[in-house]
């Protein structure tokens, strides 16, 4: 972030963690189906339901006790689904 913010250059990150998201990006784009689903700071595109409609899973996001930026978990589908 200093580098960047020193010499005003644009970081372009690529991670499939999703909890290593928010702590490393200001903005964040979550692409899905080939296009843009979400464009934002972290808290706003990081949400379950937009982690579900990217992924077809159910996540959790809830605030990380110690720093309080979103705080992915996966949820199993229930049993017997």
């Amino acid at each position: 972030r200093g580098l960047s913010r020193e010499r005003q250059l644009a970081v372009i990150l690529t991670l499939h963690d999703l909890n290593l998201v928010s702590p490393w990006a200001d903005r964040v784009l979550l692409l899905a189906g080939g296009g843009l689903l979400a464009e934002g700071a972290p808290a706003e595109v990081l949400t379950g339901e937009r982690l579900q409609a990217a992924f077809g899973v159910a996540f959790a996001v809830a605030p990380h006790p110690r720093t309080g930026l979103p705080a992915i978990s996966f949820l199993p589908p229930p049993k017997g689904a």
